[in-house]
């Protein structure tokens, strides 16, 4: 698979609108911050590390991004440029982000692809005395402010509709039986694929533990349908196509682009009552998955609240830049206030304070919830829309 990277410019400036579909065009309240010092400069640069340009899910989280810095720059009567390197490997991200380091930027907006290459240039970015915040998937082992969703749940909450369907649909029975379920990974080193899986693996493994007779497969497919499909049909071709009972995604892709259309190929795509369906669940809730689930062929998203991530990681990497510190001055009830007061009610919020496991610093936690446990596929709320 070739790999694409994007180099893409985009300016906001004083004076625009916040974005369309927001509850409230009110500013939030500033929260008393731990410094008085203020900025001085009227224009900043601002370096946005991202995974492919054509990944759905970061696109929008680069729309959360540009909302709120389009926010903070009406506000603060300031300009704002923000440039946005988009690269699915490690190597070309460093070396974007070190270009933009020569150059001159005030903060920078991190989601390493491979997270654990990034450890230097986070060392470089505070020796530089450059704030960052890191979203989706932390640096392992350094210091840092990181924003994302409660990856643990999300898995629980993607392994439970497949659990819960199969009670449903198949009675108890199934758990007794010699079935195998498919699990889809994206990259096993990122935190946030880690922690989905644990999750997933909280509900599933107390059910194979009663049962050494059902089995799991479980592969890296990278976040990439292709690769999602191979797995999905080996697997049907090893097993047969009637003993897979569910199939798990890390991420959406693998599942819209790999396990419903390898579902698909074997005509085993049934009503989502009949015994016979196969459930599937993912993790993200990009629109394709939205729209599988109200076609009856995706049974849960865990929804991944795309654009949240991106505003509530723009507000605090404003709130180091402005008061010139590497660490926010913000606390998380803080940026739950202001956030509500910007943005009003969000199935994304609140933020909340998740303790910190594999690197030293905050976690400023958003939500996660259900498709269609929690919200209907088709409501108002979701990043996808």
């Amino acid at each position: 698979m070739t790999w694409r990277k994007t180099l893409f410019v985009g300016a906001v400036v004083a004076g625009l609108t916040i974005a369309a579909g927001c509850t409230s065009t009110q500013p939030p309240t500033p929260a008393p911050a731990e410094s008085t010092d203020t900025a001085a400069k009227s224009e900043y640069n601002i370096a946005l590390i991202r995974w492919d340009s054509n990944d759905v899910f970061f696109n929008g989280v680069q729309a959360g991004e540009e909302e709120e810095w389009a926010r903070i720059a009406k506000e603060e009567g300031v300009k704002i440029n923000t440039v946005a390197f988009g690269s699915n490997d490690a190597a070309e991200q460093t070396e974007a982000l070190k270009a933009q380091i020569a150059k001159g930027i005030d903060g920078v907006s991190l989601v390493s692809y491979r997270a654990e290459a990034m450890k230097g240039v986070l060392a470089e970015l505070a020796e530089e005395g450059i704030p960052v915040v890191t979203h989706n998937s932390f640096v392992p082992g350094s210091d840092q402010t990181y924003v994302s969703f409660d990856g643990v749940k999300a898995g629980e909450l993607a392994a439970q509709a497949v659990v819960d369907t199969l009670d449903k649909n198949r009675g108890k029975e199934w758990r007794e039986g010699n079935g195998v379920f498919i699990e889809l990974r994206c990259l096993i080193t990122l935190s946030t694929d880690v922690d989905r899986h644990n999750g997933m693996h909280k509900v599933i493994d107390p059910i194979m533990a009663a049962n050494d007779k059902l089995e799991i497969v479980i592969q890296e497919a990278e976040c990439d349908g292709e690769k999602g499909r191979t797995i999905t049909d080996d697997a049907i071709s090893k097993y047969g196509i009637d003993r897979i009972l569910g199939i798990m995604t890390i991420d959406g892709t693998a599942a819209v682009g790999g396990a419903i259309p390898a579902l698909k190929a074997e005509e085993a795509i049934y009503p989502n009552t009949d015994p016979k369906y196969i459930p599937v669940a993912s993790v993200d809730c990009s629109k394709p998955e939205l729209d599988s689930i109200i076609a009856g062929e995706l049974t849960e998203c865990s929804e991944q609240p795309a654009k949240g991530e991106g505003i509530v990681a723009t507000h605090l990497l404003w709130d180091m830049i402005k008061n010139k510190t590497l660490k926010p001055t913000l606390t998380v009830d803080q940026v739950q206030a202001n956030m509500t007061a910007a943005y009003g009610e969000q199935p994304w919020l609140p933020v909340v304070d998740i303790p910190v496991n594999g690197f030293t610093g905050q976690w400023y936690g958003i939500q996660s919830f259900s498709t269609p446990g929690d919200l209907a596929p088709d409501a108002p709320g979701h990043w996808a829309e």
